[in-house]
């Protein structure tokens, strides 16, 4: 099972921001996104989320850069214990599965996964 971890982009954040403020296909989760976003209250069109995110980006660009090879080396760190745990439970070898996973570091607070093209998001201030 490999994952690689990418920064998302001002634009691919701000799209997928949008979309999960209700203005979009995905569910409306503009509470969520606007107690992390307070500037985003009232923006409706996708310009203007981008236009409202781009300080936010600004400031956030060098920790954007540098989490996904955090996230990266935590992952490396207990990929093997993921692969046989889901072996057995799955009586499969998990190895040859899921071998293009890609996980994108985003400013959206909300997590969406995407099965049909074996990616993911996750938001920046994840811990883990």
């Amino acid at each position: 099972m490999k994952v690689k971890f990418i920064a998302a982009d001002l634009e691919y954040s701000a799209k997928m921001i949008h979309e999960f403020m209700g203005m979009g296909e995905f569910l409306d989760m503009r509470d969520n996104v606007v107690y992390f976003y307070p500037e985003l209250e009232g923006a409706e069109t996708l310009a203007d989320v981008s236009a409202r995110l781009r300080p936010a980006y600004e400031g956030l660009k060098g920790e954007l850069t540098e989490k996904p090879a955090i996230y990266q080396s935590a992952w490396d760190a207990i990929q093997n214990d993921i692969e046989r745990a889901i072996g057995e439970i799955f009586e499969l070898n998990a190895e040859d599965y899921f071998n293009s996973i890609v996980c994108r570091v985003s400013m959206n607070p909300v997590c969406p996964r995407f099965l049909e093209d074996n990616s993911f998001d996750i938001f920046y201030k994840w811990s883990g």
